[in-house]
């Protein structure tokens, strides 16, 4: 396992279902909902999930833990799929908005991340 990276964390409420380790984005005032592709993240959900209405932490600079949708090596670029899982991203290219601190061995593999600026 990497070492950590220290976090920043805001709590904010769930505009719908938000599941533990997904990019999020901000829909209204402190409020925040599921990314989809193409999405700006404003973090990282923290290790929990919430339904509509309820209070979930946020990642928001960092070290953080984030689910993926496959294989990747350590150091690859990642930004959100349509569910708010990590996929593969070219920072040149895409929204990037984390690297891998850890290689994922599968699908729906929980693993370390670093948040960095993305490309907007």
């Amino acid at each position: 396992m990497a070492g950590y990276t220290a976090q920043t964390i805001y709590t904010y409420k769930a505009a719908g279902a938000i599941g533990a380790n997904h990019f999020v984005k901000l829909t209204a005032n402190d409020t925040v909902a599921i990314c989809v592709a193409g999405d700006n993240s404003i973090g990282i959900t923290k290790g929990s999930s919430a339904a509509a209405g309820e209070l979930i932490e946020v990642v928001i600079t960092g070290g953080a833990k984030l689910q993926v949708d496959g294989i990747y090596a350590i150091m690859t670029n990642l930004k959100s799929s349509a569910t708010g899982t990590g996929v593969s991203g070219v920072a040149a290219a895409d929204r990037v908005l984390c690297m891998l601190m850890e290689a994922s061995t599968a699908a729906n593999d929980i693993v370390e991340v670093k948040l960095v600026n993305y490309i907007m």
